[in-house]
């Protein structure tokens, strides 16, 4: 089973109660990659977590995304304020084997970003977005809901433990620093989540 299929690119729209997002929704409309990508260079090229970002590896990232799963998206009147993307746990080619083996991936989901813009940061639209998200996984008979996070990232390791997900593995990654030479490395935690 295709996790395209089961959590597909048309689905809910809810209204939710936050003034600046009208409603969040799920699609694999790649004609909202642009705005995607606008978020993602926002999310990840400044602040704590800044690195650099290859623009054609950044593209082709987002289009396998939309190949393989799509994104549940929260927008705003003007613009995409808050973005999941998710994908089946196969497309995390980083994923330790250990992890791999004890889920079963035809039931299973990777939320491979999750972002929100900067000045909407800290009115629990994340956390709205996260809870809908896996509200409508459960709907659809998914196992297992998995995520990587930087563990510096506090902010997000709270949100996600506070949503039930717990330690399964974690990585090194290298990457470089906004100048595009420096290198450092970056603890990444794999936290998962069982629905029932």
């Amino acid at each position: 089973m295709v996790i395209a299929q089961q959590l597909p690119g048309v689905g809910i729209t809810r209204k939710i109660n936050y003034p600046i997002i009208e409603s969040f929704y799920f699609t694999n409309d790649k004609a909202i990659i642009p705005e995607i990508k606008l978020l993602y260079m926002e999310a990840f090229t400044v602040g704590l977590s800044a690195q650099y970002v290859d623009n054609l590896k950044l593209d082709k990232y987002l289009q396998t995304i939309f190949d393989t799963g799509g994104a549940f998206v929260g927008r705003s009147s003007s613009a995409i304020t808050a973005c999941l993307l998710y994908a089946p746990i196969g497309f995390d080619a980083e994923c330790p084997t250990e992890l791999r083996q004890t889920i079963n991936s035809d039931s299973s989901v990777y939320i491979a970003e999750l972002m929100v813009a900067e000045k909407e940061r800290g009115k629990g639209i994340a956390k709205e977005l996260l809870q809908s998200f896996l509200q409508e996984s459960v709907r659809k008979r998914i196992s297992d809901v998995v995520i990587r996070v930087w563990a510096e990232n506090n902010i997000a390791l709270n949100l996600y433990q506070k949503s039930g997900f717990v330690y399964a593995a974690e990585i090194m990654q290298e990457k470089l620093k906004n100048d595009g030479f420096t290198p450092f490395t970056m603890k990444k935690l794999y936290l998962r989540k069982e629905l029932k």
